[in-house]
């Protein structure tokens, strides 16, 4: 148990390290990625709760039910919020 701890905390170091060496090498470069980095974690989360928003107005607008249809189309807008965000994660790792 304690070399697992010991070799978490030495991981935790290395990382620690790399951010410290990352961030005097170019302030501004480094602060862009970290918000860059949780820009692209966050995006397919609120596309997907924009995506089933705009799914269960459209349902509620309309007159009949159609429970058969909803489950596969939250399955669609999962998805397609997944796709944007690889798209989007695709394009910011070859502009590094």
């Amino acid at each position: 148990m304690k070399n697992k701890i010991s070799q978490l905390i030495e991981l935790v170091r290395s990382l620690v390290w790399i951010l410290k060496i990352s961030y005097s090498i170019n302030r501004f470069k480094f602060i862009v990625r970290i918000f860059v980095t949780i820009f692209y974690v966050v995006l397919p989360i609120i596309s997907y709760w924009l995506l089933k928003q705009i799914i269960d107005t459209s349902l509620v607008l309309k007159s009949t039910s159609i429970d058969v249809i909803k489950p596969v189309l939250y399955l669609i807008a999962l998805k397609v919020s997944f796709d944007v965000g690889w798209y989007f994660l695709d394009s910011f790792l070859e502009g590094m």
